[in-house]
């Protein structure tokens, strides 16, 4: 036998041996590893799966009772969760938390002084069945059931347990005191005062509710629709439904007034609701939306089905009455004895409004040091309480749409002061508060005192003896004069200058000379000095007469008293218009208002063409705010002319 006979077998038989050896450590190393990895998982799954399936499957919804009712197959409220579109998605997310959290407590589970190795027991079947026989799992298999292991998921937010949350904390639980107690809440139109009403507790409980008529509330225009709600207000219900109505409000005034509108209504109402806004700048359009929402998924839907139309006041139904609660929880717990808050000077009433108006002069700061209040007691007393004692009763004065508190010469913005400023006026111990309104305009004391007129551009001046004083203000020489002159001035323009107290002059000149008697010349301001004074007109009226001294006096002469017309003869006076009503309502957006809405306002105008008016004022129609409008009142007959003034409030 050679020897290459012998080797080859020995040859053969190594390498087979090799390869055996191979395959083993193959199996006894690497191969066991994956496997008891593949276990460890599969363990985890399954275990995972089985606390799922196990645990009860509650709805994160469980504080708002009876908002899942059972549809109309039969299902249990759980069921129809499972079902639902709407509400699938966020069940789902829940139930993977669960089982993250699940799945991390078992991974890291030792026993002392045991390996970290993750114990396994004997590997189970792929599926796991339901410990009820016939019920389906929680999840449907090929879904997303949430993020990969070890990935951080955030908190699962529940809007309609949220909502629920808010209504709670909204909802007065404490005790009341018996009495008659005076709410006020904001409506559709604020600019015309807030919604009133007068309830009346008894045994700690809502006996009765009266909406309050007259003027300076808003909402009058809605009271029948808005009225539906009051019934929903008493009983059990009544203070859950109460803060509902305050949450409506909440939502409303947060999504028109938010930098991102779109942004903010996602986040309070859902996408869902969001889109089915069609502006959300403008409380109107915002409001049905809030009330669906409300409606549809937080058992009010009776209650705001009965307003339609009309929720904006009606929430201001529901802040009035909450404001009446606010008051008897107050009394009930710090024994105050304060009812009732009025104002008794400035004594002007916005007749709009019903609201007492402080006018202040725009070049200045704040002047307050004129506003006197009426604390009524329980007992019938009043106290009268200047603004400087304030401080010594509790008594502060804020802005109404900021809360910043107000004070004598404070230097305002020039933003404040284009429009009315409205103000709360509130005696913090009791919570009782009245609105103020502030009118910023140009007031002085610096009176025009003197008249002034030269024909000779103002090297000579000629004082006007025993001028007439303005209707307006006593105090003040009238714009409108009716002067002597000789005929030898005739053909000459005239140039007139008015003095004030501080001995700032005013002049004034015409562009056409003087060349009639009887005639009404006009005299326009010859730079704008008039606007730094109240006092001083931007205009003098000038009709001048024959400088003719009678014989005899009484017989008239050639010059006939205008105080003494001919038997048959007319006089034409100057027109006094009569406004009914002192104020246009425009929304954000809207053209400013025509001559004929203007006109609309004095109930006196005549349809003959003898007076037309001129708007000398445009306000603001791109955003809130309220601007008084100056009309000039024109009596074409006469030639006389006159200034009322309207406000116009956006918003």
């Amino acid at each position: 036998m050679n020897k290459n006979a012998i080797l080859k077998p020995i040859l053969i038989g190594v390498l087979v041996l090799a390869v055996a050896g191979g395959i083993a450590f193959g199996m006894f190393s690497g191969g066991d590893e994956k496997s008891q990895k593949s276990a460890v998982s599969h363990k985890k799954e399954h275990i995972d799966m089985a606390n799922e399936q196990n645990e009860p499957q509650e709805s994160e919804d469980k504080s708002a009772t009876g908002d899942y009712e059972s549809n109309s197959k039969g299902e249990s409220n759980s069921g129809a969760l499972k079902r639902s579109t709407r509400y699938g998605q966020r069940a789902r997310t829940a139930i993977s938390q669960r089982g993250n959290q699940n799945q991390g407590s078992v991974s890291r589970k030792t026993k002392p002084g045991a390996s970290t190795t993750p114990s396994v027991s004997p590997s189970k079947p792929d599926h796991n069945p339901s410990k009820n026989p016939g019920e389906q799992p929680s999840v449907n298999p090929g879904e997303n059931h949430g993020a990969n292991p070890g990935e951080h998921v955030p908190p699962v937010v529940d809007r309609k347990v949220q909502v629920e949350k808010e209504i709670s904390s909204f909802m007065r639980t404490a005790e009341l005191k018996d009495g008659k107690y005076i709410g006020l809440g904001n409506g559709f139109d604020e600019a015309r005062g807030r919604v009133k009403t007068i309830v009346t507790i008894k045994d700690n409980n809502i006996e009765n509710i009266e909406y309050v008529d007259g003027q300076g509330y808003s909402g009058m225009d809605y009271k029948t629709i808005s009225s539906r709600v009051l019934p929903f207000l008493y009983g059990k219900e009544g203070r859950r439904n109460i803060a509902i109505l305050k949450l409506y409000r909440k939502y409303i005034d947060q999504i028109a007034s938010a930098k991102d509108h779109t942004k903010e209504a996602e986040k309070l109402l859902g996408k869902e609701y969001a889109g089915r806004i069609s502006d959300a700048r403008r409380a109107e359009r915002v409001s049905p939306v809030v009330r669906d929402y409300l409606a549809e998924n937080h058992k009010c839907k009776k209650m705001m089905d009965a307003v339609s139309g009309a929720t904006l006041t009606t929430g201001g139904v529901g802040l009035s009455v909450d404001n009446a609660l606010e008051l008897s929880e107050n009394d009930k717990k710090t024994g105050n004895e304060i009812t009732d808050i009025k104002v008794l000077e400035p004594t002007e009433v916005n007749g709009y409004t019903g609201q007492r108006v402080l006018k202040s002069d725009i070049e200045k700061p704040l002047d307050l040091s004129g506003v006197k209040v009426e604390l009524a007691k329980a007992d019938g007393t009043k106290i009268e309480v200047p603004y400087a004692d304030f401080d010594r009763y509790g008594i502060e004065i804020t802005n109404r749409d900021t809360g910043e508190k107000l004070y004598d010469k404070m230097n305002l913005p020039e933003e404040v002061k284009k429009q009315a400023l409205i103000t709360n006026i509130t005696h913090r111990g009791s919570k009782r508060q009245t609105e103020l309104a502030i009118f910023f305009e140009s007031y002085s004391n610096d009176y025009i005192v003197k008249m002034e007129y030269s024909f000779d551009n103002g090297n000579t001046w000629e004082e006007v003896t025993d001028p007439a004083k303005s209707d307006e203000n006593s105090n003040n020489i009238a714009p409108r004069q009716t002067i002597k002159l000789k005929k030898e001035y005739f053909g000459k323009k005239a140039r007139f200058r008015t003095t004030s107290v501080s001995g700032k002059h005013y002049e004034y000149e015409c562009r056409f000379p003087i060349d009639e008697y009887g005639y009404k010349f006009s005299f326009n301001s010859v730079n704008k000095d008039y606007e730094k004074n109240k006092n001083a007109n931007f205009a003098l009226y000038i009709t001048f007469v024959d400088d003719v001294v009678d014989e005899k006096p009484g017989t008239g002469g050639d010059n006939q008293d205008e105080g003494n017309p001919e038997e048959g003869s007319e006089v034409e006076e100057e027109f006094k218009p009569e406004l009914s009503s002192k104020i246009i309502n425009k929304k954000v957006g809207d053209a400013e208002p025509t001559l004929e809405e203007y006109k609309a306002l004095i109930s006196n105008f005549p349809d003959d063409g003898s007076v037309t008016l001129e708007v000398l004022d445009h306000p603001d129609m791109s955003e809130n705010g309220y601007t008084l409008v100056k009309i000039k009142v024109i009596s074409n007959n006469s030639g006389k002319e006159s200034i009322i003034t309207i406000g116009v409030s956006v918003a």
